[in-house]
C-alpha cells in the first residue's frame, strides 16, 4: 500500500520547531500563510525530506517548489534560501548539475543577505561538489577554500574535515600528491575529533587509495580495512564499494588471494546492487523530470496570458485616459480663443493660455516618454535634455497664442 508523504509531511511538521535548533541547521524551513500578516514557521528535518525523496521524488519536489513561493510571496529570505538550497540537492540527486548549480547560487546569495555563515560555508561546498564532478577542478577548489575559511570562522570542526577531505581528494584528481596527503591527513584528524563516522570511512578509503598509488602497501591495508570495517557497520553502500575493491588490490599485491578474492566478490555484488538502484532512481528521473518540464511550460504559458492580459488591460486604461486628456486639451484651447470675442482681464486671458499650454506640454511629455526613455535609455541628463527641446517647440505656440489673443482682447 503506496503511503501517503503529503500527509506524513503535515503530520511531521508540528514535532520540529526552531526552538529546538541547536545550532546546526540540518534541517528545511516550511512557510504557510495562516492568516492575514502572520507566517507559521515550521522545520522538517533533512533526513525525512531525502526520505521522502527517496520514494516519491515528485512529492519531495513539490512540497518545496510550494514551500519557495509560499515563501517569496511573505518575503521569508530564510524559508525561501532553504527551499531553494533541498531543491538543488533534488536536481543534483537527478544529475542536473545547471539547475542545481543555479539553485545553489540563489540559496547563496541569499545566506549573504541574511550572513548566515553556517549555511553559506555549507552551499559553497556544494557548489564546489558540482564543479568536482564535472572536473572543474579548478574552480572547485576555490568554492571548497572559501568553504573552508567560512568553517574556520565558525569552528565548525565537522565541516573543515569534510572540506579538508574534498580539498584532498581534488588535489589528487590533479595528480598534487603531497598536497593531497596533507589535506586528508587533516580532515581525518578533524573528523576524527568530531567522532563523524562517515567523513572517517571517507578519508580512510582516500588514504588507502594514495597508499596503493604510492605502492605503500602496507599502510594502505591499515587504511582500506577501517574504512570497510565502519562502511560495512554503518551501510555506506558507496563507501563499501570503494574500500572493498581498493582492500582486493591491497590484499592481492600482499600475497594474500583468498581475501583478495573475497573482497572482489563483494565489491562485484555492491557493484551491481547500486547498478540496479541507479537504474531504477534513472526511471524515476525522467518521469520526474518530464513532469516537472511539463508544470514548468504550463506555469509559464500561464505567466505569458497573465502579462498579455494585463498589457492589453494597461494599454486600453492609457488609450481611454490619452482621449480623455486630448479632449480636455482641445476644451482649454476653444475656451481660450472664446476669451477673445468676451471681456475679460489681461490676467486671466493670460493665465488660460498658459494652463492651455501647460497642459498641451504635459500631455506630449506623457506621450513621448517611452521613446524618450528607450533612447536615452533612461539617463536623467539626456531625458532632461529631449524635455527641454519639447518644451523650445511648444514655446512658439504660446508666443502665438498670447499675442493673437491680446490682439483681440485689445480691439
Amino acid at each position: 500500500m503506496k503511503k501517503n508523504y503529503l500527509l506524513l509531511f503535515l503530520m511531521a511538521l508540528p514535532l520540529f520547531t526552531f526552538s529546538q535548533n541547536s545550532g546546526k541547521k540540518d534541517s528545511m524551513l516550511f512557510v504557510s500563510n495562516k492568516g492575514e500578516g502572520s507566517t507559521l514557521k515550521m522545520a522538517i528535518p533533512h533526513s525525512l525530506m531525502k526520505e521522502i525523496y527517496k520514494y516519491d521524488p515528485k512529492e519531495a519536489y513539490t512540497l518545496l517548489y510550494t514551500s519557495q513561493h509560499i515563501s517569496e510571496n511573505i518575503g521569508n529570505l530564510e524559508a525561501m534560501s532553504w527551499s531553494m538550497a533541498h531543491i538543488a540537492e533534488i536536481y543534483f540527486e537527478q544529475k542536473n548539475y545547471d539547475k542545481s548549480l543555479g539553485y545553489f547560487v540563489k540559496a547563496l546569495n541569499i545566506y549573504k543577505q541574511l550572513n548566515d555563515k553556517t549555511a553559506m560555508a555549507q552551499t559553497l561546498q556544494s557548489i564546489g561538489r558540482i564543479m568536482e564532478v564535472q572536473k572543474k577542478y579548478e574552480k572547485a577548489l576555490n568554492y571548497y577554500l572559501q568553504s573552508r575559511q567560512l568553517s574556520r570562522e565558525i569552528k565548525d570542526i565537522n565541516r573543515l574535515g569534510n572540506i579538508s577531505v574534498a580539498i584532498g581528494h581534488v588535489y589528487f584528481q590533479l595528480q598534487q600528491f603531497p598536497k593531497a596527503l596533507t589535506y586528508y591527513q587533516d580532515g581525518l584528524k578533524k573528523l576524527r575529533e568530531a567522532k563523524q563516522p562517515k567523513g572517517i570511512a571517507e578519508a580512510t578509503c582516500n588514504l588507502g587509495e594514495y597508499y596503493i598509488q604510492q605502492n605503500n602497501n602496507r599502510e594502505a591495508v591499515t587504511y582500506l580495512e577501517e574504512s570497510y570495517r565502519i562502511s560495512e557497520q554503518l551501510g555506506y553502500p558507496e563507501l563499501i564499494k570503494h574500500s572493498s575493491h581498493l582492500l582486493s588490490l591491497a590484499y592481492e599485491r600482499k600475497g594474500d588471494g583468498l581475501l583478495s578474492v573475497k573482497l572482489y566478490k563483494r565489491y562485484a555484488f555492491m557493484k551491481d546492487s547500486i547498478e540496479n538502484d541507479e537504474n531504477r532512481k534513472t526511471v524515476i528521473r525522467r518521469e520526474v523530470q518530464f513532469d516537472f518540464e511539463k508544470d514548468r511550460i504550463f506555469k509559464e504559458q500561464e505567466e505569458a496570458n497573465k502579462t498579455r492580459l494585463e498589457k492589453q488591460r494597461i494599454e486600453r486604461r492609457n488609450g481611454l485616459q490619452h482621449s480623455m486628456i486630448f479632449i480636455a486639451i482641445l476644451l482649454a484651447f476653444g475656451i481660450t480663443a472664446l476669451l477673445g470675442f468676451v471681456k475679460v482681464s489681461h490676467y486671466l486671458a493670460e493665465g488660460f493660455i498658459f494652463v492651455s499650454v501647460l497642459i498641451l506640454f504635459e500631455f506630449l511629455l506623457v506621450l513621448t516618454d517611452p521613446y524618450v526613455d528607450g533612447f536615452t535609455h533612461g539617463i536623467p541628463v539626456y531625458k532632461l535634455g529631449m524635455n527641454t527641446l519639447l518644451a523650445i517647440l511648444v514655446f512658439p505656440l504660446h508666443t502665438l497664442f498670447e499675442r493673437k489673443l491680446k490682439n483681440k482682447i485689445k480691439k
